[in-house]
This record gives structure tokens, sequence and C-alpha cells, in this order.
């Protein structure tokens, strides 16, 4: 799961050229979702800053060929970065509506870090050797709660 920006794919996630305040408000709302409070797996981080950047991408588009875009000096990403804040209630809709098809506010939530931690745990202790639980508004903290 991604927290911050020491954690793995935080500066890869999406689009390398996302500046970090986005990167950052999106894994914030990730934490205040529903009742399991965690931060974004890798995929769905560098799916929900893709999806973005592609949405700001489209909208800076026409207005950065224009008189005040290239022609002004402005450089790309600078410029699209500057269409990001607009596209934030958009994203939020987006966002909602796909964690509602799976519980995400709720139990979905708990499960999905539930196994997020179990997968993590194979991976270092070889599967069927441990169980691993997500700790509740941790972000990405795992309690290993059996070794077998």
């Amino acid at each position: 799961m991604v927290c911050g920006s020491g954690d793995a794919g935080y500066s890869t996630g999406g689009n390398t050229l996302i500046q970090n305040s986005f990167r950052n408000q999106l894994i914030s709302y990730y934490r205040s979702f529903g009742i399991a409070g965690r931060c974004p797996e890798s995929s769905g981080y560098s799916y929900w800053l893709g999806d973005w950047w592609s949405r700001a991408s489209t909208a800076a588009n026409g207005p950065f060929h224009d008189a005040g875009g290239s022609a002004a000096g402005l450089n790309w990403s600078t410029f699209v970065n500057t269409y990001m804040p607009d596209l934030w209630r958009d994203m939020v809709r987006a966002i909602d509506a796909s964690a509602a098809s799976n519980d995400e506010a709720g139990q979905g939530g708990v499960s999905a870090a539930n196994g997020l931690c179990q997968r993590a745990a194979n991976a270092a202790y070889g599967a069927g050797k441990t169980t691993a639980t997500y700790i509740l508004k941790s972000g990405n903290q795992c309690r290993l709660t059996a070794v077998h």
C-alpha cells in the first residue's frame, strides 16, 4: 500500500509528472474513506493518478496550444498540474462509484486490506506459514496473528 513518499511506487504511480501534493491528496482521500482507513494499493494508486492526469491533460490540451500555454513558455507538466485541482470533484465521484461496487467503505475495504497483508506475509515467510490481518486505520500496517 502506498501511504507516502517513502513507499515503493509513490513517485512512479500514475504519471511521474504529477506533483506530490496531488499524490498526497489521493492518499489522504483513501485514508479517510470507510472503516478500514487504509492507503491505496499500488495498482489502485497508479490507476487513479493516471485517470486524474488523463482528465487534466485532456482539459489542458486546447488552452496549452492557445496563446496562454506553450506560446507563453510554459512546459506541459507544469501547465497540466494547474488543471488537477479543478478535476478533483470528478475524481471523488469516480472513486466513490468504484468503491460502492465492492463495499470499499465497509467490510470490503477491510477484506481487501487483509488480503494485501496476507500476500505480504506469504511473500516474506512462505505461503501457509502465517496468518496476517490489517490493523484498522493504520494505513498500511499488518499484524501477524499466527505462525503455523
